[in-house]
């Protein structure tokens, strides 16, 4: 490893210590987080990878131990009864021994007298908890995200400013948000080299979320207008043009004797340049004691396949355009804030798109199995 590689493997380690999570002060807060896990794949043709962004992947028989690694620190200082800043970092395992750090979270927070409160800075998109809480596997009972999906789009994170309001109505508690701000992403490459660029000054998300004793539901809209540039080795930058994006999602979980049934929706319609976007997912699990069974099955759909720009190319088939996953696992938590996770998922992989789970041009089904040991302070 480089020197700034140890020098984040060593922060990794670091982070299990329990005696980081403390009061620094009354005032500061520190809290933190991680994922160690390793995985392996039967199939060479289809790589298998948490998130199409991802360099790593893991081929037939590779026992691969750095795709899950991460580690995030949060700290929250508290400038007054009303005011305070919250910032998160992570650092992720890319490949071949190198990691990277980011700024997840970096916001001011006013708490105003009347259970409304007003951030300002960087957010991930507020449409799912596995999009907000993305990388904090211990706040899932799953080996992985549910969903492969982070955002609207291509985009994950957003520059500007929310309000929350919190209200009370006999046994239900509510909390309605909205989310303004502009956002920037970048595609992973292809195989060729390709990959594109996104932009969109004016995200806007309206979402609603009510809770009880024995359920929560999670409602969320989103618009914004994208615009979409090509990068190709060689050539100038390729501005396609701009589009418009809406989206509705739901996510929810309900709890009846004793099982928990949790899952989540979201459909997202772009006009043009690139396809519309289906995603689902739903669970079932049981806990018995410390241990929690379950059963999972996630989709992504991909439909309106824009034209291929070259005429000779054979237009796309939206059977080819679906990925799905079935997975059993189970959860045992050692101890409050470190929870060991075992699953068996079985993938159908779509054909490689530069927006699906599978960037390698294999499709077909296949089978991963995953050891992942989560962690919070």
């Amino acid at each position: 490893m480089k020197r700034r590689d140890l020098a984040a493997f060593g922060c990794l380690l670091l982070s299990l210590h329990p005696a980081f999570a403390y009061d620094l002060s009354d005032s500061l807060q520190i809290n933190g987080f991680g994922t160690l896990g390793v995985s392996t794949n039967d199939s060479d043709e289809i790589q298998f990878r948490l998130r199409p962004e991802q360099e790593g992947s893991v081929g037939k028989g590779e026992i691969n131990v750095g795709i899950h690694s991460l580690a995030g620190l949060q700290g929250r200082y508290q400038f007054t009864d009303a005011l305070s800043i919250t910032g998160q970092g992570l650092v992720r395992y890319r490949d071949q021994g190198a990691w990277d750090g980011s700024l997840e979270w970096a916001y001011l927070t006013y708490e105003t007298p009347w259970d409304l409160s007003i951030r300002a800075g960087k957010f991930r998109f507020p449409i799912f908890r596995s999009s907000e809480l993305a990388y904090v596997g211990y706040s899932r009972i799953y080996a992985r995200p549910a969903l492969v999906f982070f955002g609207v789009g291509g985009y994950e994170h957003l520059l500007g400013a929310e309000v929350q309001k919190n209200l009370s109505l006999q046994a239900l508690d509510i909390r309605l948000q909205a989310t303004y701000g502009r956002s920037e992403n970048e595609s992973p490459p292809r195989p060729n080299g390709v990959s594109n660029e996104v932009e969109s000054d004016n995200v806007k998300i309206l979402s609603a979320r009510v809770e009880t004793q024995g359920f929560w539901v999670h409602l969320a809209y989103t618009h914004l207008t994208t615009d979409l540039t090509t990068i190709r080795p060689g050539r100038p930058p390729d501005h396609r043009g701009s589009t418009n994006l809406n989206m509705w999602s739901a996510e929810w979980q309900f709890r009846l004797a004793g099982f928990n049934l949790e899952g989540g929706y979201g459909r997202s319609l772009i006009d043009r340049l690139q396809p519309d976007e289906t995603v689902f997912y739903s669970s079932l699990s049981r806990p018995f004691g410390n241990l929690t069974p379950y059963l999972l099955y996630s989709r992504k759909q991909f439909s309106d396949l824009p034209a291929p720009r070259n005429p000779r190319e054979p237009p796309p088939d939206e059977s080819e355009a679906l990925d799905e996953i079935y997975s059993l696992g189970v959860r045992y938590d050692v101890k409050p804030g470190l929870a060991l996770k075992l699953q068996w998922d079985h993938i159908k992989a779509a054909r490689a798109l530069s927006v699906s789970n599978n960037l390698t041009r294999g499709t077909g089904s296949h089978n991963a199995v995953s050891l992942v040991l989560d962690w919070m302070f």
